[in-house]
């Protein structure tokens, strides 16, 4: 079974083609790939989960990037935005090896996520 993308953008594509107001457009081709089903707030098992994934996929995941559309591929982890002074997260360096020899660049997308104690005083 090979590798498949839950969804492949192309340059020049608008961005939300049946939008009358928002004509804006994909600057580079892309490939999108679900690497871990884990929610926001299960940062640890999203790591685990992307390690697994490189692993298994490291071989095709090499050869996508040799295509010269290919301007910048990254990993994308969607994490709880938590009310804090100051945030941090770590990645180990298993993952950072593997996402690095694979020229995959990391995003941390934070996520304001309400807690139920938020919801019961709403």
């Amino acid at each position: 079974m090979g590798l498949r993308p839950y969804q492949t953008t192309h340059k020049g594509e608008r961005r939300f083609p049946t939008s009358t107001r928002n004509k804006s457009v994909f600057e580079t081709s892309g490939l999108f790939f679900n690497v871990s089903d884990a929610e926001f707030q299960e940062f640890d098992l999203q790591i685990q989960d992307a390690i697994q994934f490189l692993r298994a996929n490291a071989q095709a995941l090499s050869a996508i990037k040799q295509f010269k559309d290919i301007e910048n591929a990254f990993l994308d982890f969607g994490i709880e935005w938590r009310n804090v002074a100051v945030q941090g997260d770590y990645m180990p360096p298993e993952l950072l090896q593997l996402a690095g020899s694979l020229g995959l660049g990391i995003v941390l997308s934070h996520y304001p996520i309400s807690s139920e104690s938020d919801d019961e005083s709403a």
